[in-house]
């Protein structure tokens, strides 16, 4: 018999996300804070946890076996809606690439709280979902 996943509204996809973002954040607050006073490596460490902080976003469902930080935390998990599998790296860029274009977020938070299996642009762009583990 398949296993059966329940997809996920807009609530805990949101605390995820914000999980996320409020983690990546802390992270970067506290090496800058340890990095002050080695100049010579403040600058360096900027720009790689700069780069990171901005490819993060677009590889996390991808390279956690389909589950972010915050989605882990929120026992959530990104799947090919087809195969089940867990999200891949592709399929997380994809996903999260619609987010470049302005005010997305919102059109995409409403999607999420308006279709019947929670599935956004996105998700439908990358063919997955997000669902209760």
């Amino acid at each position: 018999m398949a296993k059966r996943f329940k997809s996920v509204g807009l609530g805990k996809r949101a605390v995820a996300y914000f999980i996320d973002d409020f983690l990546i954040a802390y992270i970067f607050a506290v090496l800058s804070e340890m990095a002050v006073g080695y100049d010579y490596t403040v600058g360096l460490f900027t720009l790689l946890f700069g780069l990171s902080w901005v490819v993060y976003p677009f590889i996390k469902d991808g390279i956690f076996n389909g589950r972010s930080i915050g989605k882990r935390i929120m026992r959530l998990k990104v799947i090919d809606h087809q195969t089940k599998k867990s999200c891949s790296v592709k399929q997380s860029i994809k996903r999260n690439l619609v987010f470049l274009v302005p005010l997305m977020p919102i059109i995409e938070a409403h999607r999420v709280h308006t279709k019947p299996k929670h599935r956004r642009w996105g998700d439908n762009w990358a063919n997955t979902i997000v669902v209760e583990e």
